[in-house]
């Protein structure tokens, strides 16, 4: 989802208003990972993505002409 407005609104009914309240809850990490990806987007930066085995990599960043792995 580009939007996280439109992500949250996509959520079971009552839940929207729990997150304005800032009671997040399990929906923490996926909030803030697509808060990042759209920032990222509007940075200029591609994304990609792939599945590794096993683990879970949110964010790639090369800064510096070093690589970073990133999770939330």
């Amino acid at each position: 989802m580009c939007d996280t407005g439109l992500l949250v609104a996509m959520l079971e009914e009552g839940l929207q208003k729990d997150i304005m309240d800032g009671n997040l809850g399990i929906y923490n990490g996926t909030i803030c990972e697509n808060i990042l990806a759209d920032v990222f987007t509007k940075m200029g930066k591609k994304r990609y993505y792939c599945i590794p085995n096993r683990i879970e990599v949110d964010f790639f960043i090369r800064r510096y002409g070093l690589a970073t792995a990133t999770a939330i």
